[in-house]
């Protein structure tokens, strides 16, 4: 998915390494996900720049999907917080609009849950860097409960250094 004229940051090759592109279907309609893990934070400048230039090529390639009709889901270690440059770029905030919906945002958690919406830590600062985006056509379809989230505990760091996010 890579294209040297659109991704290169100058910063070296930009792919996305560890990504997949699963196509499921549910209820007869036809799903995408991709899941990713961008570029981390600790790169400075030149990770940020890769990061964001990850975000275009997934942006990239759910496009056709989402243009057809199709569910698309993005979700992964994005390593962005909400608001952040890449988290917008993937949800087309910079673009014409906004394709994918933010299921970390407060609406999306219960009240008593709301503040428990960290999925990673570093240095005991918490960050929800971990998220799951979804089309709009996926909340419209959503018809009884709507759309909720919860991050679970971490159970075994051998495991992982996040916590599961679940929508």
């Amino acid at each position: 998915f890579y294209l040297k004229e659109l991704d290169d940051t100058d910063e070296g090759d930009t792919g996305i390494s560890k990504g997949m592109h699963l196509i499921l279907q549910i209820n007869n309609k036809t799903a995408h996900l991709f899941a990713v893990h961008l570029k981390s934070e600790r790169g400075g400048h030149e990770g940020d720049a890769q990061r964001i230039a990850q975000a275009s090529i997934v942006r990239r390639n759910y496009l056709p999907y989402l243009n057809n009709g199709d569910y698309v889901i993005v979700a992964g270690d994005l390593n962005d917080g909400r608001g952040e440059p890449a988290l917008k770029r993937i949800r087309g905030l910079d673009d014409i609009q906004p394709d994918l919906i933010q299921t970390g945002l407060y609406s999306y958690f219960s009240k008593t849950n709301y503040g428990n919406r960290w999925t990673y830590e570093y240095l005991g600062e918490r960050n929800q860097i971990d998220h799951i985006l979804i089309s709009r056509n996926i909340k419209s379809d959503c018809k009884k409960g709507g759309i909720n989230t919860s991050v679970l505990p971490q159970t075994n760091p051998l495991v992982s250094d996040h916590r599961p996010l679940i929508v």
